[in-house]
Parts: C-alpha cells; sequence; structure tokens
C-alpha cells in the first residue's frame, strides 16, 4: 500500500481476511480491524460501494465488540465521511465526520493528534460547503494541535497545509495559501515516496496559488506535474478536477488557443465521467 500497489495490497488483504475469519470463526476485534485495512484500499482505489459496505459493518460491529467508547472508533466514522465526501453526500459526510471529531474528544481529549486528524476531515467538508470562516478557525485549531504533538516533517501537517493552501485562495489571499503550499511541497518530497499523490496536490495548490498572484510561468510546471500524477491516483476526485481548472484559466489568461482547447476537453471529459 505504502508503495503505491494498491493491487497487491487487495490481495494479500483479501487473504488476511479470509484466514482471520476461519481462525477465530465468527467476527472479532482483529476481523473488524482487518475489514477496516481492505476497505480503505478499496476506497483508495475507487471501489465506493464495497468500501462502504465493509465501513458500515465496521462501525456496527465495534459498537457490539469494542464497545461505543473505544478510542479506535474514530477511524471507520472518519473514512464514512471521506467516502460520502468523495462520492457528493454531503450530509452524511458532515454527520459522520462530526461524530468524529466528538468521539474522539471524549476518548482522546481535544489536544490529541488523531483529534486534530479529525478535525482536518471536517475542516475540508466545510471549506467544500463554502463555510469558510469556520472552515479557517478549524484548520488553524487543527494546526496548533499538531504543533504540539507531531515532529515539524510529519505529513498529517503537510496534508492539513495544503487543504488550508486550498482555502485561503478561495478567500483572495494567494500569498498565505502559497506559504502553506511550500511548507507542505517540502514535507512531502522529505517523507513520502516521489509519485505520491499528495505530493502532487501540494504542487496543485501551489501552482494554484502562484497563477492567483499572476505568476503564470511558475504555476505552470507546478500544475501540469499535478495532473499528470493525479489523473492517474485520483482519477475523478474534486482535487484532480481542481488542478483542470486552474489549468483552463491559465491557458485562457495567456491566450494559449491549443493549450486551452486540450485542458477544456479533459475537463469536459472528467465532469461527464
Amino acid at each position: 500500500q505504502l508503495q503505491g500497489d494498491l493491487d497487491g495490497a487487495e490481495r494479500y488483504l483479501r487473504a488476511a481476511l479470509e484466514t482471520r475469519r476461519a481462525a477465530d470463526g465468527k467476527t472479532t476485534a482483529t476481523v473488524l480491524a482487518n475489514m477496516h485495512n481492505l476497505a480503505a484500499i478499496l476506497h483508495e482505489q475507487g471501489e465506493y460501494a464495497e468500501a462502504e459496505a465493509l465501513y458500515l459493518d465496521v462501525y456496527e460491529g465495534e459498537i457490539r465488540i469494542t464497545g461505543p467508547d473505544h478510542p479506535d472508533r474514530d477511524s471507520a466514522m472518519t473514512n464514512l465521511g471521506r467516502l460520502y465526501r468523495e462520492t457528493g453526500r454531503l450530509d452524511e459526510a458532515e454527520r459522520y465526520l462530526r461524530e468524529a471529531v466528538d468521539h474522539s474528544i471524549l476518548v482522546r481529549g481535544a489536544r490529541h493528534r488523531y483529534t486534530a486528524y479529525n478535525q482536518n476531515n471536517l475542516a475540508g467538508l466545510l471549506s467544500e460547503r463554502g463555510r469558510h470562516e469556520e472552515a479557517r478557525a478549524t484548520f488553524e485549531t487543527v494546526l496548533a494541535v499538531y504543533a504540539e504533538t507531531v515532529p515539524p516533517d510529519h505529513p498529517f501537517i503537510a496534508s492539513s497545509k495544503v487543504a488550508y493552501g486550498a482555502l485561503l485562495i478561495e478567500l483572495d489571499e494567494p500569498v498565505t495559501a502559497e506559504a502553506h503550499a511550500r511548507d507542505a511541497l517540502a514535507i512531502c518530497e522529505a517523507a513520502l515516496p516521489p509519485d505520491h499523490w499528495l505530493t502532487a496536490r501540494a504542487r496543485g495548490v501551489l501552482g494554484s496559488a502562484l497563477r492567483a498572484q499572476g505568476d503564470l510561468t511558475g504555476a505552470e510546471p507546478m500544475l501540469l506535474a499535478a495532473w499528470e500524477n493525479l489523473r492517474v491516483t485520483r482519477p475523478g476526485n474534486r482535487m484532480t478536477r481542481a488542478v483542470l481548472v486552474d489549468l483552463v484559466a491559465l491557458y485562457r489568461a495567456r491566450e494559449d488557443a491549443a493549450a486551452l482547447a486540450r485542458y477544456e476537453a479533459f475537463l469536459g471529459e472528467f465532469d461527464a465521467i
């Protein structure tokens, strides 16, 4: 999974789940953990229906087996929320993401890194729903908690900074957005494989921030690199579409008719799918 071989990861996780079910003879906490890991792989592959079913089984099974206040229960809540966000079911997404935050505060406390992780996912949803000031306040809380609880080069920080940067572009603060995106990109380049989707996402937000400041020359290579990665690693995802929208705007501003037609066609295909 960490090396991006999702098909290989899925094969071994299915085998592990089958073996564990046969050994245990019933649903146990370990079986639930295996189910959750498989669901996460399917989620990453865009196999949303099977991933959702597994997540829901884990969510309900954990109440029976580990109890409603077990610390790890918020993982299924958060991942359900993420899945529903990615599939456009935003009311359901917010329900599960808020439940994850509330649960984490209850069992871990407000200044825990996993509480901040859950809040980061909620902040991204709030941003998407246009509740920008609530999203901004949540991102700032997340980054403050991360500053206390994880090393300064941790990918959690990169994930939050890149999402916050995207929000700041919406709020017409591209200079501050650029600073967050550059921080995120530096962390990703040092801590993650070179073709990781989060690195590409950081490049995309940096390119967007540069374009918003009128630096088309600096923006173009960042946006193109992001597009070439995300079209493969995150097809159909909102972050991939955002890069296409920026490329269309860039080539329209440059009056490059051939490139504009190319990326408008990509955008049309994306939206049709």
